[in-house]
């Protein structure tokens, strides 16, 4: 899991804040955070809030003046709806940055308590926290989350007028075909060739149509590669519409790795490495339900 990395500005805001008070989750006036009511039966916790940032989540623990033994990250738990989860706490601006994966967050909505412990027994830090209010006010904020930093990649732009659309026409024929006959419409069509070490090469196209054939972004996206210059084009990538980019510090056999994310709204994205005959996903728990159908052919 990538780590939360707060902008200064909302971490001195953050930590300038006073403790709430309140009995209930409040939203702060800065940023996608939420402010935590008064800990209870704590030791060196003083308040918390939850705050996303490039759409990780994490929570922010105000630890007493001179709280922290070290700057070393400490081991901890977080307790939440019957489910011990393993979290650490990092150290940061004096307090403590404890990242919180995705499957934490619905726990944390639908319970009415959380226990913390972070370090050892003897001098850890620990506190309980009601979550009352918590769904709502995390549903308010989620939306002021900040997109995920993509510019260390390269976006990939497809477009109608691209050369590489004649090609994709040929290819993709028969879902153009497919669309037709459902729909008594023509298809939009947009691509983009990249060329390759070696004469390799991908071809990467969008067929747009009506969300209701489509799905929510109105777009299934395909992926061809050729090996060499004169080899034939192979399906190896296929999902529903997405923003691509590359990462091309990530070559496997002369072919990038994809970086995926929605068309709308924000996520983490998701990488597709290639396997040497097609793109897979790298999430483990996600692999299998996202495998491309060239890949399972193959």
């Amino acid at each position: 899991m990538r780590h939360l990395r707060l902008p200064t500005t909302l971490a001195l805001a953050l930590l300038a804040a006073s403790p709430a008070w309140s009995s209930s989750w409040q939203e702060a006036g800065i940023g996608a955070v939420a402010i935590l009511p008064a800990p209870e039966k704590a030791s060196g916790i003083i308040g918390a809030s939850l705050v996303c940032a490039e759409q990780h989540w994490s929570f922010l623990l105000r630890v007493e003046p001179g709280g922290l033994a070290s700057s070393a990250n400490m081991p901890g738990v977080l307790i939440t709806g019957g489910t011990r989860f393993a979290v650490e706490g990092r150290p940061t601006h004096g307090q403590l940055l404890v990242p919180v994966a995705s499957d934490m967050l619905e726990p944390i909505k639908a319970s009415t308590r959380m226990k913390v412990e972070i370090g050892d027994r003897a001098g850890g830090l620990r506190a309980e926290f009601a979550l009352a209010g918590s769904r709502a006010v995390i549903d308010r904020v989620a939306p002021r989350c900040s997109p995920v930093d993509m510019s260390p990649y390269e976006r990939i732009t497809l477009s109608e007028t691209d050369p590489a659309t004649a090609e994709a026409r040929i290819l993709l024929a028969e879902e153009a075909k497919l669309f037709r006959a459902a729909t008594g419409q023509d298809a939009g069509l947009a691509a983009a060739r990249l060329e390759l070490a070696d004469g390799k090469a991908l071809l990467l196209a969008s067929v747009c149509g009506s969300t209701s054939y489509y799905g929510e972004s109105g777009c299934s996206l395909f992926g061809y590669a050729r090996q060499a210059t004169a080899g034939e084009w192979q399906l190896v990538y296929d999902t529903e519409g997405l923003q691509l980019y590359l990462d091309r510090n990530a070559e496997k056999d002369g072919f990038p790795a994809l970086l995926t994310l929605p068309m709308t709204g924000s996520a983490e994205p998701s990488r597709w490495v290639w396997t040497g005959k097609a793109y897979e996903i790298r999430d483990e728990i996600m692999a299998e339900g996202h495998r491309t159908e060239a890949g399972q052919a193959q």
